[in-house]
């Protein structure tokens, strides 16, 4: 027994899961470039954002080892004795779990500062996390249904097919939740540029309205929702999430790892509040980068010059009088008092 049927066959199954793998090995690999200039460049970042970073790595890590130990477990070990196939595997439970929790933990920097984006449209953060909170619970229920299946083979063939609703729901509040953040997202940047004197090639652009908005994993989870779809009873759309799941944590690192670009201050750079995390960490960082000794914040500059003139009477018999005039330079403009 095993988890190909005859009518999917081995592509819609161990072929999906392989090719998944594949391409979200290489967006593993970026995520660990990503943290390592994180680390080297923003080591004095506000402590939250730390503790986000660390969190979605180790989700990350977990979810690598899941994957790699679900093909290896099938593909591998298990290659002559077809038995141990059609039963459950840990690595095959605990992935879809610490997929999830990466999302969690890389999507709860942008619902932050998108309350801020859009001035009073607060509305924003409550459906992102409304929908967001949707999504894991459509997950955990699949999740839970993969415990209760006998195994992974009924799961694919037999539970989602009855049961396609709770893949349709995950995706409908996933797709939902990114474009509302997405769209606030893309109208901040865009309010942003008409301010930026900075000049951005093609590449910049991308970076900026792509990967930093998390445009990019939306259409990835669209993808993945029409061929839960179209094709059921196959786990492509499973392949494709696993491709997501790791865009997640590579969306947060690139927004955190380009700060210099123009546009997204919306982080913090725009803000009158005590959101103003991004400004304050690239000053931090642009003094590290070259391992230079940082200084504290230079105070404006002030010199007080005071002048005593002394004025006699023109006949020599009057008394002299002493005036005494005071003038304040700051840097900018002079202050005479």
């Amino acid at each position: 027994m095993s988890i190909a049927t005859d009518t999917t066959g081995l592509d819609g199954s161990y072929g999906a899961m392989l090719l998944g793998t594949f391409f979200g090995l290489v967006l593993y690999g970026l995520t660990l470039h990503q943290t390592y200039r994180y680390i080297r460049l923003h080591s004095h970042d506000y402590m939250y954002i730390q503790v986000l970073v660390a969190l979605s790595l180790i989700f990350e890590t977990l979810h690598a080892v899941c994957t790699m130990h679900v093909n290896y477990h099938f593909l591998v070990t298990n290659y002559f004795n077809t038995k141990p196939l059609g039963h459950h595997v840990w690595s095959l439970n605990l992935f879809i779990l610490s997929g999830e929790l990466s999302q969690v933990a890389a999507y709860s920097f942008f619902v932050r500062p998108s309350s801020t984006v859009a001035g009073s449209f607060t509305y924003v953060v409550f459906v992102t996390v409304v929908f967001l909170a949707a999504d894991v619970a459509f997950s955990v229920a699949i999740l839970i249904r993969l415990f209760q299946s006998p195994d992974p083979k009924t799961f694919v063939t037999v539970v989602l097919r009855h049961e396609y609703y709770l893949v349709h729901g995950k995706f409908i509040a996933a797709t939902i939740a990114h474009i509302v953040l997405t769209g606030s997202l893309v109208y901040a940047v865009h309010r942003g540029q008409k301010t930026g004197k900075e000049r951005k090639n093609i590449v910049d652009w991308c970076m900026l309205y792509v990967v930093n908005t998390g445009l990019l994993v939306s259409v990835f989870d669209v993808i993945a929702w029409i061929l839960g779809g179209t094709m059921p009873g196959t786990i492509w759309w499973i392949g494709f999430r696993n491709v997501t799941v790791n865009l997640y944590m590579v969306t947060f690192l690139a927004v955190l790892n380009s700060r210099q670009l123009g546009g997204i201050e919306i982080f913090g750079a725009d803000s009158t509040t005590e959101r103003n995390v991004i400004s304050r960490a690239q000053r931090l960082a642009a003094a590290e980068r070259y391992n230079a000794p940082q200084l504290p914040e230079r105070t404006p500059t002030r010199i007080d010059i005071k002048v005593a003139t002394e004025v006699e009477g023109g006949d020599g018999e009057s008394p002299s009088r002493t005036s005494h005039s005071s003038m304040i330079i700051e840097e900018g403009k002079v202050v005479r008092m």
